[in-house]
């Protein structure tokens, strides 16, 4: 069970319920081996009931909030990186790492800034938009979200 569980970045689990229901399913085995039958067939309802009837609320509480990449073309010469952290410190915006590195463009000197992550619509626009005033940002977007 603890194999399936890889940690992506600091904050991401994935592979937790994989884990969780291997666990639930030999307990149920062991249970059902044992000659306990009755409680073995009321774990399995449990766990199905819980694997199988809450996923749909979940989806339904969860959903807009997904890994999104925010992509910012910025001027070397006049962006600060000072800037970009207060920015993210005042949308709170928590993030695993933010990739730097040359864009290739043949009139200016520019640099593409890359960083993942959790946030909802409502605050991804916020982000966005307190980017697009930033001095020395030319460009500032989402997969889902373009403000240029």
């Amino acid at each position: 069970g603890a194999g399936t569980i890889i940690f992506l970045r600091r904050e991401i689990v994935r592979g937790l319920t994989t884990a969780a229901g291997l666990w639930a399913v030999a307990a149920i085995g062991l249970a059902i081996g044992s000659g306990l039958y009755i409680p073995g067939v009321v774990a399995t309802a449990i766990v199905l009931l819980i694997l199988a009837g809450l996923k749909p609320l979940e989806r339904r509480l969860f959903h807009k909030r997904s890994m999104k990449e925010f992509n910012i073309t910025v001027e070397r010469e006049t962006f600060d990186m000072r800037d970009l952290e207060s920015i993210l410190s005042d949308v709170a915006v928590s993030y695993g790492a933010i990739t730097i590195y040359p864009e290739k463009s043949a009139t200016e000197d520019l640099l593409q800034v890359r960083l993942k992550s959790g946030l909802n619509m409502k605050n991804a626009t916020l982000l966005l938009e307190r980017l697009r005033v930033c001095p020395g940002v030319k460009k500032a977007s989402t997969g889902d979200i373009d403000l240029s």
